[in-house]
């Protein structure tokens, strides 16, 4: 509700206590954000003077910190008091799942597993087994003790022409101290896109061999995959036992498992990322782990290793970026290395008020390891800050600085007021209050997690003032996706994330004016970004002779995920530059 919506409440005071009334109600159901930020909308434009220095009244910011505190304890109470149960697991899940008890009853199920395992009243999911053999796996891994055991398992649902193939994994869920539920999950993977990324990168097969592969898997029928593709069925033969030998299976069973398995990991990990020492299944990403005094920092490194360095960093996106992405960098000749935040992967977590000068040493540190002696340095979002930061204390190893989607500083608190209120109701409170920041990230992170649902409703609130972004999530998989995992890593610590936006949303006009004297800066960035607009960004290179822009008109805050081919050629044009 805002106070368009209700005249009575059209002075600071009054909407400040919707705020505290909308946050409150928000630690309570964390589905329930909305309100708290219309409140926190109207406030801000009723008890904030435009012009600067002029800031929060004291004794409201006093009030608002006091109860975001208060309430941040409250959060934490109700999340220890409602452990995750069987149902909460299921919910979470964009695919079919369910979840067993250690007797082999239904514990839960989400509506995709119930649309898709159709049963006679009275029939239990187990008398749905296809085969002897699925029953005798199904009680050899119920009586194993072994925690991550898995097993493929075939159903035959009524209605259904053809089984189901199922990865199921045992794990142990403790919900108190005295009580132990052994459950079995039960997760239907789909063929996707990211599965045939997965099987040209890592196996090497080819177009024609991955529509057969995906052809036997959706019939299981030589014969028709021979007639609809025009060829003799002992071609077809020849042609999959070649693409088993290459994958490493024997038989259809085998290959069930292997996909199945292939799915769960395509939708668990869209970085495609892996440790060390096991098979990689993207070509040229490498994990690595550098010792710096008493830290571990551990970074990606993708591209030809000839290539020219180039320091990627992103403590807002995974580093992994996206196959079609590393696919143009490694064709630019371009080589990545992109260090993973604190507390993300094997780095080592520090607090979040750690400087931006101690992170970007290490940084140094990186390029040292690898024996480079001058970068392109490149920050996403407000890791622009941190490329700003190096070029800065080590202009010697910086070639040139690229900054991707990062803007150029807010002049004053009219020009983020001016923007749309999804983002300045962030960028206000980033900038003069931050105390606030931290609960509303904590509670969006909860809704995010929570399910399914609750996922797809903060990517779409992630994008609620880009309408070319939120047109890509709701009609596209693959820009879901990217923004789910944007989402997830930066929620991996919210008083990490809450610290960065607070960096962004200050003044860092001197950095910038530092580093554009001494090295050439380009930025790309979306033409229809709405964050950080396109026109502030022209206006600041039209007075600094070293910087440029490449802006991706039709674009907005998805840019270089939309145009990886523009994306790699701008950032390899700063070879020399």
């Amino acid at each position: 509700m805002s106070a368009s919506h209700d005249d009575k409440f059209n002075t600071p005071d009054q909407t400040a206590i919707r705020v505290l009334g909308g946050l409150y109600d928000m630690v309570a159901d964390e589905t329930n954000f909305e309100p708290m930020f219309h409140a926190m909308d109207d406030f801000i434009d009723q008890a904030l003077d435009l012009q600067e220095p002029a800031a929060l009244p004291p004794v409201w910011r006093k009030v608002l910190a006091e109860h975001f505190e208060k309430a941040d304890r409250l959060f934490d109470v109700v999340q220890k008091d409602e452990p995750p149960t069987a149902q909460d697991f299921v919910a979470r899940h964009t695919l079919p799942a369910a979840v067993l008890a250690s007797d082999g009853s239904l514990l839960a199920e989400n509506e995709d597993f119930r649309v898709l395992a159709r049963r006679d009243a009275g029939r239990s999911l187990q008398d749905c087994l296809a085969h002897p053999n699925d029953r005798k796996r199904l009680h050899a891994l119920l009586g194993h003790a072994q925690e991550g055991r898995q097993a493929l398992l075939t159903f035959q649902f009524d209605g259904s022409d053809k089984p189901s193939s199922f990865l199921a994994r045992r794990s142990i869920q403790s919900n108190d101290a005295s009580h132990e539920v052994i459950q079995l999950t039960l997760v239907h993977p789909y063929w996707t896109g990211q599965i045939e990324e997965l099987l040209q990168s890592a196996y090497g097969l080819t177009a024609t061999e991955i529509a057969i592969l995906r052809a036997f898997v959706a019939s299981g029928s030589v014969a028709e995959i021979a007639k609809a593709r025009g060829r003799s069925i002992r071609t077809v033969r020849t042609q999959l036992s070649q693409v088993f030998s290459r994958i490493g299976v024997d038989g259809q069973t085998e290959l069930a498992f292997f996909l199945s398995s292939l799915g769960v990991l395509a939708a668990s990990t869209p970085d495609n990322s892996t440790e060390d020492g096991s098979r990689a299944l993207v070509q040229h990403v490498a994990r690595k782990t550098l010792q710096i005094d008493d830290r571990v920092l551990e970074y990606l490194c993708y591209g030809p290793e000839t290539g020219t360095p180039v320091l990627l960093i992103q403590p807002t996106h995974p580093p992994g970026l996206t196959p079609d992405l590393r696919a143009a960098l490694a064709a630019e000749g371009l080589r990545i290395f992109a260090p993973l935040k604190p507390g993300s992967g094997k780095t080592t977590s520090q607090p979040a008020s750690q400087s931006m000068q101690d992170m970007v040493r290490d940084y140094q540190s990186l390029l040292d390891a690898e024996g480079v002696s001058k970068a392109i340095v490149a920050g996403q979002a407000s890791g622009g800050l941190y490329a700003l930061t190096f070029a800065r204390l080590f202009p010697t190893r910086t070639e040139a600085v690229f900054l991707v989607d990062t803007g150029v500083p807010f002049k004053g608190r009219a020009e983020i007021m001016a923007l749309p209120k999804s983002i300045s109701r962030t960028f206000i409170p980033a900038r003069y209050f931050p105390e606030v920041l931290k609960l509303p990230h904590r509670l969006i992170a909860a809704n995010f997690h929570r399910s399914a649902k609750g996922e797809a409703r903060v990517i779409d609130y992630f994008f609620e003032s880009s309408s070319l972004d939120r047109a890509l999530t709701r009609t596209d998989p693959k820009y879901y996706d990217i923004t789910r995992e944007i989402i997830r890593f930066s929620f991996e610590s919210t008083d990490r994330l809450v610290k960065d936006v607070s960096r962004w949303a200050s003044d860092w006009q001197e950095l910038l004016d530092n580093v554009a004297n001494t090295h050439h800066i380009r930025f790309f960035h979306g033409a229809q970004n709405t964050m950080f607009l396109a026109e502030n960004i022209q206006a600041y290179i039209a007075h600094h002779a070293t910087c440029d822009a490449v802006l991706m008109d039709g674009c907005a805050q998805l840019a270089s995920f939309q145009r990886p081919a523009a994306f790699a050629a701008a950032l390899a044009g700063l070879k020399h530059a």
